[in-house]
């Protein structure tokens, strides 16, 4: 008989999720794992910062290995929706759960300049 004992985390949740630009919706909860954001045409790039909930879990932002407390590369922001996936792995790496957030990034305002004589 075995008895495996470690200290090794099984929770693959978030403590915090934030975006450099826009806010989140809804507001962050760990067990919710989908969201939205809206940003302004002139947001071009933004970084996401989160922290796990055990500190031996691991994520990625985008497939790109990121450090807790600390603000992801930056991610460029086409005009329209783009996804950003959060992909989070438990200390043991057995669990595993994506949080995904849409940043919308708004078209360029038109300005139309009517000229009468």
């Amino acid at each position: 008989m075995f008895l495996i004992y470690g200290g090794f985390g099984t929770d693959a949740n978030l403590q915090a999720l934030s975006l450099s630009w826009g806010t989140l919706s809804p507001s962050f909860v760990s067990t919710t794992i989908s969201y939205t954001a809206s940003v302004n045409f002139n947001v071009t790039s933004l970084t996401v910062t989160a922290r796990t909930v055990q500190t031996q879990s691991s994520f990625t932002v985008n497939s790109v290995t990121a450090l807790n407390n600390v603000a992801s590369q930056s991610i460029t922001l086409n005009v329209g929706s783009n996804t950003i996936n959060v992909l989070v792995t438990s200390g043991n790496g057995l669990n595993t759960r994506t949080y995904t957030v849409t940043v919308t990034r708004s078209a360029a305002c038109k300005i139309y300049v009517i000229f009468f004589e």
